[in-house]
This record gives structure tokens, C-alpha cells and sequence, in this order.
């Protein structure tokens, strides 16, 4: 076991891993592999990278707080 903030430290996949299985894949059935596939696309391209607000970034999307730099 590793203490934390080192490099074995895995609690921020195993936080992310758990909301995309409560938010996204709980209770569903997949019949095809690639239905799966696009919906943890959809979650991690669509909602994590462009929507989800985080608070290191002032309370804004990546994608916002890139534009914000970009503008300044």
C-alpha cells in the first residue's frame, strides 16, 4: 500500500470508476459489447472533458476554463 498523492495511489480511478458505474451503467444490460463501449465514450469525451464543473478549475468545465485562457 502506498500513502497518499504517490504514484500507487489509485483512489482517483477508483472515484471515477465508481460514479461511472452509479451515473452511467447501473441496472443496464448490454446485449452488444459496443453499446458499452459508446456509452463510457459518451460519459468520459462528452460529460468529463466538456460538461462536469470542477472545483480546482474555479467551478468551470475544462473546455470553459480553456477558453477563458485562451481569451485573456
Amino acid at each position: 500500500m502506498s500513502r497518499c498523492g504517490k504514484c500507487y495511489d489509485n483512489s482517483a480511478m477508483d472515484s471515477f470508476f465508481n460514479s461511472l458505474k452509479k451515473e452511467k451503467t447501473q441496472g443496464k444490460i448490454y446485449i452488444i459489447r459496443e453499446e458499452l463501449k459508446a456509452e463510457v465514450f459518451d460519459c468520459i469525451e462528452v460529460f468529463y472533458k466538456r460538461v462536469r464543473r470542477y472545483s480546482y478549475l474555479n467551478c468551470l468545465s475544462p473546455t470553459q476554463f480553456q477558453q477563458q485562457q485562451i481569451g485573456q
